[in-house]
């Protein structure tokens, strides 16, 4: 089983507020599952990644459902936090 997870923490300077935040992803197979996911604790972005794969293989069978949870990851990545100064 291969599983990475990291969480990423991130202080939003003083006088700066979060306007957005990308949509979580949460795909789930029986063989691989990808959760990213940003979210907003007082002044702090924290950012979640788990990505496992449970028995440290993709079947060719499943390579279009892994392309499709790759290509879900990449989207919210391109989604950028977005912040701006508070008025």
């Amino acid at each position: 089983k291969i599983s990475i997870e990291t969480r990423t923490e991130l202080t939003v300077p003083t006088g700066y507020k979060i306007e957005y935040l990308p949509d979580p992803v949460d795909k789930k197979h029986a063989e691989f599952s990808f959760f990213l996911k940003y979210e907003v604790v007082g002044n702090i972005v924290i950012y979640t990644k788990r990505i496992t794969i449970d028995n440290a293989v993709v079947h060719k069978a499943n390579f279009k459902i892994w392309n499709g949870f790759v290509k879900a990851a990449k989207s919210f990545y391109n989604d950028p936090i977005q912040i701006s100064k508070v008025k």
